[in-house]
């Protein structure tokens, strides 16, 4: 018995030590959350996450692996240090496209998001809306002239392709433009007002309005039949759909990491204690945000470095938020815009171009925050 036992110990022995992964020295991984609006509850959200990942991921390597948490309000790659050694960043899509083109992350996982009470929600959309008897605002065209307000910087690329998709520039042909942080709500009520004329907000938060002040309101130009997967979008929409946000990885990570850290995710269930604290449905294999990246190469956000052949993003080279604004917007109105009671100040200035080999020429609107 002893001596056939020995061999079957020995081949045990031997599938244990080819089921545990050996990666470099590294034993602990560093997940950063990129969140400008929830820095300060990421880690108490995603400890949960950690916790699994140490549990499920960590034991399956020599030596033994671990996870920790980090939080950074980083609003541009100007705030964002790539010498951080960041191993995995859960960050927003446009933060995302930028990693991928600058850093070279990869994307490991899509969240399903949860908004306004529904779940399931990969991507997701804006809608441009102007008070109901506006009876001279029937297409996005009309906007030419127009105050329109921007609740904030990330939907605001939505809204330019919007403009863009229909022979208008946000920027050029609005008579003002207002980047505010009141509340979506405060916002409804100043289209319903008159103060301004039209306004974007994110699809969910436009359906989950009170009903008493949206029934005045009505959404400009809306899209029919988005779809997400395969499945059908639940609520209106002006833009394309985005994909939601995502984890990702950075080159230096072993592959064997990212890929055992992507199947303990996919296993998440939509119930799971560690979904629950996140405040997300489940986690799906990676989407493509070659859209977004697109997007941010329109914008003259990001150019081609033809020295490294590789996308360089130009709000980073300008050590700012940046945008690309043709020359006609140069007259004096535009050279700042309005800001009110309740919203943030920002310092608007021109600077000259950061990036020589955009082939439009332009001038260049830095905002920073003061």
């Amino acid at each position: 018995m002893t001596g056939r036992a020995q061999p079957a110990a020995v081949k045990i022995c031997t599938y244990i030590l080819v089921w545990l992964h050996t990666v470099s020295a590294t034993t602990e991984f560093r997940i950063v959350g990129l969140l400008p609006d929830q820095s300060d509850v990421f880690v108490q959200q995603w400890n949960p996450i950690r916790e699994y990942l140490d549990r499920e991921v960590g034991s399956k390597f020599s030596p033994r692996i671990f996870f920790s948490l980090r939080s950074k309000e980083a609003y541009t790659l100007a705030q964002f240090d790539s010498a951080d050694n960041h191993d995995f960043v859960y960050t927003h899509p446009n933060m995302i496209a930028c990693l991928e083109a600058e850093f070279l992350y990869n994307p490991v996982a899509t969240v399903q998001n949860i908004r306004s009470g529904v779940a399931g929600l990969s991507h997701f959309g804006g809608v441009l809306f102007v008070r109901n008897n506006r009876t001279d605002l029937h297409m996005i065209s009309d906007l030419k002239d127009k105050v329109v307000t921007v609740f904030n910087f990330k939907l605001m690329q939505q809204e330019y392709q919007v403009f863009e998709d229909n022979g208008v520039s946000l920027f050029a042909d609005s008579a003002q433009v207002r980047f505010t942080t009141k509340t979506d709500a405060e916002i409804m009520q100043d289209v319903l007002h008159g103060r301004t004329d039209a306004a974007f907000a994110r699809s969910d938060v436009w359906h989950s309005a009170d009903v008493s002040v949206r029934q005045h309101l009505r959404v400009l130009q809306p899209r029919g039949n988005m779809t997400m997967g395969g499945r059908p979008y639940p609520f209106p929409t002006t833009s394309e759909l985005c994909p939601e946000f995502g984890l990702l990885a950075a080159e230096h990570v072993p592959w064997e990491v990212q890929a055992e850290v992507m199947s303990a995710l996919l296993r998440l269930g939509a119930s799971s204690l560690e979904t629950t604290s996140a405040g997300i449905s489940v986690f799906q294999p990676a989407l493509s945000y070659s859209a977004v990246r697109d997007l941010h190469q329109r914008l003259g956000l990001m150019s081609l470095d033809p020295e490294s052949n590789r996308c360089g993003v130009c709000e980073r080279r300008a050590c700012g938020t940046t945008w690309w604004v043709p020359p006609a917007h140069s007259s004096s109105r535009h050279t700042r815009w309005r800001l009110g009671v309740r919203m943030r100040v920002y310092r608007v200035r021109l600077i000259s171009s950061a990036c020589a080999d955009h082939a439009q020429p332009a001038r260049k609107l830095q905002c920073r925050r003061v």
